[in-house]
C-alpha cells in the first residue's frame, strides 16, 4: 500500500463531520506519540468549558485519540516516524492538522494558552 499524505486530514475531517456537524467549537489539540507503543501517549485539550463539554459529550474526545493511535500506527507502517506528534487545530468545528516532531509539539504546546 502506497502512503497517502492526505489520509489523516481526510479522516479527522470525517469524523468531525460526523460527530460536530450542528456545532461551532473552535480550540487546540495537542497529541504525543508513545512511540514504543504506538499509540498517542497523551493530549492536551485547549478549549472554553463549553466546547470542551460538547466534545465529550458528542464522544469525539473519545473517538479522536482512537482516530489518532489508527494514524499514528499507519504513519510509523510507511516509515513516518519523525513527527508522529502533532496539533489539531479547530475553527468553528474545521479541523486543520499539523504533524510535528516531539519538540516541535512540546514547544506548541508551551506556547499556547490553555483554556481547560
Amino acid at each position: 500500500m502506497t502512503y497517502d499524505s492526505s489520509f489523516a486530514q481526510h479522516r479527522l475531517t470525517q469524523l468531525t463531520e460526523q460527530l460536530l456537524s450542528d456545532t461551532s467549537v473552535s480550540g487546540n489539540i495537542i497529541f504525543f506519540a508513545d512511540e514504543e507503543e504506538g499509540r498517542v501517549g497523551g493530549a492536551t485539550w485547549q478549549f472554553e468549558d463549553e466546547d470542551h463539554s460538547l466534545l465529550k459529550d458528542s464522544d469525539f474526545t473519545y473517538m479522536l485519540m482512537e482516530l489518532l493511535d489508527v494514524l499514528i500506527r499507519y504513519r510509523a507502517s510507511h516509515g513516518v516516524t519523525d513527527t508522529l506528534n502533532g496539533i489539531i487545530q479547530m475553527d468553528k468545528s474545521v479541523p486543520d492538522m499539523q504533524w510535528l516532531t516531539a519538540s516541535e509539539a512540546e514547544k506548541r504546546r508551551g506556547s499556547l494558552n490553555p483554556t481547560v
